[in-house]
């Protein structure tokens, strides 16, 4: 059961009003329950407190017959009382009370309570999205507490004035442009600043990895190997059959080439669009043949070089280095 400290109101009831007043120097205390189930067995040192209780909104007090209601019914209108006010005592013990012009009592502040136990840890929280999207579940310590739900979507906000066209304006004194939009200049664009000269790079013979290193100027930028010789080929013989020619290569099985038809003339040079490749036209017929490969990148070797073939990484080749396929 809690206790409050009267309200001032109740304290001149208690104390009445008028020409014949009561000191009270002790404040009164009262307890407060919710429901009146709740009140404490009306019995010894009980007999005489007051309690409210909020469910019944009404006083109650232990008599010797048990709780009785302070609420009774209406009396008649009392004389006009005079009003009272409350001014705190110097020493700060408590309030000093004054009806009229005579002092009537004085509040004294309680005595500091004990500390009260300390309460349970509270369970984390979280929150996670709903299935349909609604909105978010809220848990906590594993047990679903609310959901927050997705709010409406509001009204279109009204249309914005329209935009100024812009355009980019060339300006010398900054080496650069501005950028103008309507009659104002938003801001700039600046040329950067040129680069440092590159360096010149050379292929230079590495007995060590079976090929070479590329130099840039006084660094080693990359290096190539020479491709191992591969494995010795089985000898072909050609035997010439009805209609064509039988070639036999170790226990391969033979092939035969049909003798062909009479072909139209051939030619072959650089395709236009790719450098990397030499186009062999026969009549219509054309195919594209790579000069080179890295990897199974097709490059010129007169323009660059396969610095890495496992990454198929290519370079191209300084005018004075030269270069060619590897």
């Amino acid at each position: 059961m809690k206790k409050v400290i009267l309200p001032l109101s109740c304290f001149v009831l208690l104390a009445a009003c008028g020409d014949d007043v009561t000191q009270v120097t002790e404040r009164p205390e009262l307890g407060t329950v919710k429901k009146y189930k709740d009140l404490e067995k009306c019995e010894g040192n009980v007999i005489g407190d007051m309690v409210y209780v909020s469910e019944k909104e009404k006083i109650y007090t232990c008599m010797s017959d048990g709780w009785v209601s302070l609420n009774g019914s209406d009396g008649a209108d009392g004389a006009e009382g005079v009003s009272c006010s409350g001014t705190a005592l110097e020493d700060g013990s408590g309030i000093e009370v004054t009806c009229g012009d005579e002092v009537v009592g004085s509040l004294k502040n309680g005595s500091k309570g004990s500390k009260g136990s300390d309460g349970e840890t509270g369970a984390s929280c979280s929150g996670s999205a709903l299935k349909d999207g609604s909105g978010i579940e809220i848990k906590c310590g594993g047990k679903v507490v609310g959901t927050l739900k997705n709010g409406s979507n509001g009204a279109d906000g009204a249309d914005g004035t329209d935009g100024d066209s812009c355009k980019v304006k060339e300006n010398a004194s900054i080496n650069g442009y501005d950028v103008v939009c309507g009659d104002k200049t938003v801001g700039s664009l600046r040329n950067g600043a040129k680069g440092d000269d590159g360096a010149s790079c050379t292929l230079v013979e590495n007995a060590t990895v079976n090929g070479y290193d590329v130099v840039c100027g006084n660094k080693t930028v990359g290096k190539f190997s020479n491709g191992a010789n591969g494995d010795d080929g089985a000898s072909c013989s050609a035997k010439t059959v009805d209609g064509g020619v039988k070639i036999t290569c170790g226990d391969k099985t033979p092939v035969t080439i049909a003798n062909g038809v009479n072909g139209s003339t051939c030619s072959v040079g650089d395709n236009a669009e790719n450098s990397a490749f030499v186009t062999i036209t026969c009549g219509t017929v054309k195919t594209d043949i790579a000069k080179a490969y890295c990897g199974s990148v097709a490059y010129d070797p007169a323009k660059k070089y396969c610095a890495d073939r496992e990454t198929e990484k290519l370079k191209d080749i300084d005018s004075g280095s030269g270069g060619g396929s590897v």
